[in-house]
Formats: C-alpha cells, structure tokens, sequence
C-alpha cells in the first residue's frame, strides 16, 4: 500500500521525466510541487553546483526556493526572493512561502551568478512546459523558441512578450567573487 508521500513522490518523480522532454500535463499543480519541479531540474541540469557551491543544491524549504530565484515574468509582484524595494537597497523580508499562479511564465535560475543558467518554465492549467538553458549555445533552448510557444497559446500580452524578451533583468543574482559573470546570455 502506498502512502500518500509516496504518492506525492511518485508524481514528482513522474513531473521531473517529463519536464526533461520539456512538458507536463494534468491537474492544476501546487505551488510546492511546482517549485521542487523547479529545483529538480536544476539539480538534473546543473549537478556541478552540488560539488562546487552547495552539497544540498536546489531545493524548497517552507515554500520558498533555496539557490534559486524564481519570476514570474506575468506578474512582477510575484517573485522570489523578493525585489528590492525601490527606497531601500535591500530586500522587503518575506518570510511567506512563494504562490505560484495557475497560469505564469517563469524565470527560474541559481542566485549564483557563475551558475546562472536560465530556464523559463509556462504554467499553464495545469500544463508545465520548460524551457531550459535559455541561450547557451549548443546546450539549450532560445528565448526565440519560448516566444514561438507563447505565440502558439495566443493569450499573452505584449508586455509579457517584452519581459520574456528581456528575462535576465527578471531575476535575482549574486557575485561569488568580482569575475563573476552572467553563465549564457
């Protein structure tokens, strides 16, 4: 008999194969399975991380993302960690867990600058397409191909189209060391 993690673990594991060939259908998705999708795939993708930067990598802790940012690039409101505000330099504190919306276009990526490979990922009822290493030639995805997705959904505006065009300014990222550098562009 399975239990219900079990189960939970099981779609997860289920959600992480197919977010390798770069889609999931189904049921609309938690916020918390989302998220450990999110970090999943950093994990499978980026495993230099774990023996460079941190032997834990990417994961979620009270609902909210470990090593990574996420921004959802439909809703600036809607990111984690949050942005500075514009007064302060730092960051309003949040200690609530991160809400996905059924329907969003994220930008995924380590906080670390050096590991900074992008993935944008569209929610969409229940749908989860992923797109991965936006940019980096040879190894991934362009941002031409998400605009071609969201193109074939037809329900985006203009100024989503804009800020996927232009996601790095989208996420949250920090330097190791002063020859940090953005990873792929």
């Amino acid at each position: 008999m399975r239990t219900a993690r079990s189960f939970a673990l099981l779609l997860l594991c289920g959600c992480v194969a197919c977010a390798h060939e770069g889609s999931r259908s189904g049921p609309p998705l938690s916020s918390r399975s989302v998220l450990e999708e999110f970090a999943s795939i950093l994990n499978k993708n980026i495993p230099e991380f774990r023996k460079i930067a941190d032997p834990r990598a990417f994961y979620v802790v009270n609902g909210r993302p470990v090593n990574f940012s996420v921004f959802n690039l439909a809703d600036t409101t809607n990111a984690f960690p949050p942005r500075p505000l514009e007064s302060s330099a730092r960051a309003d504190p949040d200690t609530n867990p991160f809400v996905l919306n059924q329907r969003g276009v994220y930008h995924f990526a380590p906080l670390d600058l050096n590991f900074s490979f992008s993935h944008i990922a569209i929610l969409d009822n229940g749908r989860l397409k992923v797109f991965s290493f936006l940019n980096c030639e040879g190894r991934g995805e362009t941002v031409r191909d998400v605009l071609q997705y969201l193109a074939q959904m037809g329900s985006y505006s203009d100024t989503v189209i804009a800020r996927v065009q232009n996601y790095r300014s989208y996420g949250t990222y920090y330097q190791t060391d002063p020859q940090s550098h953005v990873t792929c562009q």
